[in-house]
């Protein structure tokens, strides 16, 4: 098991070892609650511990063994009948061992007495020996009266150290689990961070409560009496702390004292609870169907008195099964939650409460499907958010304001499908039903809407109109929301108009946060972010993604944590940073699993790739068409040729143009493309120029581009060079008829390992007469997923044992400087800043056995 957080307490129990062998024994009383890794934590420093280290184990038992620790210990004392001398057989034993030793009694909770008496006897002379003798035990299991609380209280408080093991901060839990913590906070709350248990939940997902959990607080809840067994079984229904009024109400109260002594629920002046989510829940998954059911409705019928916030009733209508409180709670849950931007928790307790139609009028189902919709549409979950609208629809008749607010939720939602004929149709259906009825902000909102449409169709002008309209409409009628969102839609607008122009952009984004307007705000991140990037200003585009994911996670924004998160893959991608490239796309589906971001990752996937020459590249890329088709988004299908002539380019055939079956399909989109400095229009330019498709170079292609069409390949690569993206160094210096430049080109691939542009160049420097051509990487680097040399790897297994740079130098036997070097080019290869990120990531990509971990505790 992986140590997390545990550096304090090894580093403790190593100066006790110091402290030892200077001949100054010492106990360590390791406690904490079950599970918490006191076993772990002793193993790994006994096995890295100089001298001898015996073990011994108090067993749960009816009857335990009398000695049964130290007779695990000293074996050949067996024979021992009283205690007085085995105890001074084994003191003397003690003396001759190899120092410093180190001796561990576990689970000393479970002890008998006459182990309680060696402790004792052992503890009050270990000062005098060159011992560390180490006790674990449940500290929640031993009340202060407990035999052994008594039998260490009886050692000098200078010769005992005391270690508590706390559990795991929600940051290790994450570590855990592979995933960021914004995305743990139920597994958090599952586990109470205690590590066997974060370990058990996860490696059985899906379970209720993992069985070995489930039987070990079952065992202890089964020695309760009859009224502290109450007081539990009532006690596990209610998550979290238990008030105690409540248990008073529900007549329990009396068996608390009971429950508390026997370690299974602690308590404070004012409430109960459970010492981790995940005791409670065994206990209630243990209960049969009928009494859990009995317990839930008796808790919900104390609170429904008003005392409780909508979530906890909610959470006990639907455990007691009742369809029409659930139908009553979970509304009030749901939109509690959504005023406070929790978008999950509201959009789960509105499909709580549709579970449950039959209980629900129709103008009011109509309204939580328009609610529900909308926190759909935040979270990505665009069908069902398509689907709740149109069930709205079908509730509702005639020319209403909801009508018309649903139909231009249903024309964005089919915008993020990039469904974008039945977006404007929806859009213009809206505005016709609304402009019936007197100005509202359902109708400042339908014109935002379709601003927002004709500023991503490239209609800039049409786009600052209409928004400028809904701004006055809004201001008018008071929605804050829509003049946020029309303001960032002007804002993008006047932007594409004017590529120095952002400030708008920038001043609508302050004024969306000083409003509180999350989802506004989010989408000026995302368009600043991704503006930038196509204008290959990729220092500002990463910092407003920084930004703008620290907003979005904060804010519950995942549609748009996603959509940055694919934008930070493609900004890797430009710079060379092609492994970062690979996994931000990967978090990206993770965050958000919708069609562009999907299409992200493969865009990302096919491209590296093919560079690196990859057969299976191709099959991405029939993948990516697939998806551009499905969608019928003019960018998905220009990217998706582009990658096509990319792939069929770098295979190396010369006929590789009579081959691109998109090259016409790709002239009619460059002339189409909305947005007049899409760097993807200007690639474009550069492979219909290649394939002989491109009479002259188009106006709008600019900058390194421009030059490369035109043949100027070394102020092309120049150009490419400050901005900062390699590969396109690369590929203009490629284009030199002379071996320097393509020399050049071929140590910035071979970096990269970008193994089929390296070959191009290669075959063109032995063409022109160059001998030797220099030779590629070797095939085991070619085949390291980062593009790692065996050197590499290698140095970089002994990181993951955690060893220091000079033990790695003197078991490879090279000096520290190359060591150094050898760690700063794997760190740049992964793409990471610091050597346990190096590790972490070596172990995704399965360079590093998940396994290996020497010495390390984080």
């Amino acid at each position: 098991m992986t140590l997390l957080e545990r550096d304090a307490q090894l580093a403790s129990l190593a100066a006790a070892q110091r402290d030892a062998a200077a001949g100054k024994g010492s106990m360590v009383a390791v406690t904490g609650a079950a599970g918490i890794g006191k076993t772990a934590l002793v193993q790994q420093f006994a096995g890295h511990a100089a001298g001898a280290a015996l073990w011994g184990l108090c067993d749960d038992l009816v009857t335990p063994r009398p000695l049964g620790p130290f007779r695990d210990m000293f074996t050949d004392l067996s024979d021992k009948t009283d205690l007085s001398g085995f105890l001074e057989a084994a003191l003397d034993q003690l003396a001759r061992l190899p120092r410093p030793a180190v001796l561990v009694v576990e689970d000393a909770h479970w002890a008998d007495e006459a182990t309680l008496d060696a402790l004792r006897f052992l503890g009050r002379r270990i000062r005098r020996t060159s011992a560390v003798l180490i006790v674990t035990y449940r500290d929640d299991e031993v009340p202060a009266d407990h035999p052994l609380r008594l039998s260490l209280g009886a050692i000098p408080a200078a010769d005992i150290r005391r270690i508590r093991l706390e559990p795991l901060s929600p940051e290790a839990v994450a570590r855990l689990a592979g995933r960021p913590s914004a995305e743990v906070t139920e597994l958090y709350a599952l586990t109470g961070g205690n590590p066997l248990f974060v370990h058990e939940a996860l490696a059985a997902p899906g379970a209720a409560v993992p069985p070995t959990i489930q039987d070990a607080v079952m065992a202890r809840v089964g020695k309760l009496d009859g009224m502290a067994k109450a007081s539990v079984e009532l006690a596990s229904v209610v998550p979290g702390r238990v008030e105690r009024w409540l248990l008073d109400a529900c007549e329990v109260s009396t068996g608390v004292d009971g429950a508390i002594r026997r370690g299974v629920l602690f308590a404070d002046a004012e409430t109960v609870a459970f010492t981790n989510e995940l005791a409670r829940r065994a206990v209630e998954d243990g209960l049969s169907p009928s009494r859990r059911r009995r317990l839930h409705l008796q808790v919900l019928d104390v609170l429904a008195d008003g005392r409780a916030e909508p979530a906890r009733l909610a959470h006990h209508a639907l455990r007691a099964g009742d369809a029409k409180a659930v139908a009553r709670f979970a509304p009030q849950a749901a939109r509690r939650a959504a005023s406070l931007e929790s978008h999950r928790a509201a959009a789960e307790h509105f499909e709580q409460a549709l579970a449950h139609t039959e209980h629900i009028a129709g103008d009011e189902l109509a309204e939580l499907l328009e609610e529900y919709a909308l926190e759909c549409r935040l979270l990505g979950r665009n069908t069902a958010a398509m689907d709740a609208v149109r069930r709205a629809l079908e509730l509702g008749a005639g020319r209403t304001e909801r009508r018309g607010r649903l139909l231009t939720l249903l024309s964005e939602i089919y915008m993020l499908m990039e469904r974008y004929g039945e977006a404007e149709d929806a859009a213009a259906r809206a505005v016709s039903v609304l402009e019936r009825l007197s100005p509202t902000a359902a109708l400042a909102a339908a014109h935002a809407h379709r601003a927002r449409l004709a500023m991503m169709s490239g209609q800039a002008h049409e786009a600052i109109e209409w928004g400028e309209h809904a701004h006055r409409l809004a201001r008018r009628s008071g929605s804050t929301m829509v003049r946020s969102h029309a303001g960032v839609t002007v804002g993008s607008a006047r932007w594409q108009l004017d590529p120095d122009e952002s400030k708008f952009l920038v001043e609508a984004l302050d004024a969306a946060r000083s409003a509180g307007c999350a989802y506004p705000a989010a989408r000026a991140y995302f368009n600043l972010a991704d503006g930038n990037r196509q204008l290959m200003r990729y220092e500002q585009a990463l910092g407003y993604i920084a930004d703008g994911l620290a907003f979005c996670y904060d804010n519950d924004q995942l549609l748009d944590a996603g959509y940055l998160l694919a934008c930070r893959a493609l900004c890797y991608l430009d710079l060379g940073r092609w492994t970062q490239a690979e996994r931000e796309a990967e978090r990206s589906v993770d965050t958000v699993r919708i069609v562009n971001t999907e299409r992200t990752v493969l865009w990302v996937k096919s491209i590296v790739r093919a560079r690196r020459g990859d057969k299976a590249a191709g099959d991405l890329i029939d993948e990516l068409g697939r998806l551009a088709d499905d969608a019928g988004s003019r960018e998905a299908a220009l990217r998706a040729a582009l990658a096509r002539a990319e792939w069929l380019f770098l295979t190396g055939s010369a006929d590789w143009p009579a081959r691109w079956k998109d090259a016409d399909r790709v002239r009619e989109m460059v002339a189409e493309f909305p947005l007049p400095w899409s760097t993807k229009r200007a690639d474009a330019a550069l492979w219909l120029a290649r394939a002989g498709l491109l009479d002259e170079r188009p106006h709008w292609v600019v900058g390194p581009r421009a030059l490369q069409i035109e043949g100027r390949w070394e102020e092309a690569a120049d150009g490419w060079a400050a901005l900062g993206r390699p590969y396109d160094q690369a590929d203009a210096l490629a284009d030199a008829p002379e071996p320097g430049p393509l020399l050049a080109a071929l140590e910035i691939l071979d970096r990269l390992g970008a193994t089929a542009r390296a070959s191009m160049v290669r075959a063109k420097l032995a063409a022109i007469g160059v001998r030797p051509v220099p030779r590629g990487p070797r095939r085991a680097t070619q085949q390291s997923p980062a593009g790692l040399t065996p050197r590499q790897t290698e140095v970089l297994a002994l990181l993951a044992d955690d060893l220091t740079y000079r033990e790695i130098a003197d078991a490879l036997h090279l000096s520290l400087k190359t060591v150094d070097h050898h760690v700063s080019a794997v760190r740049s290869k992964l793409a990471v800043s610091t050597r346990h990120d190096a590790v972490a990531a070596a172990r995704r990509l399965g360079i590093v056995p998940p396994g290996t971990n020497g010495r390390s505790s984080t």
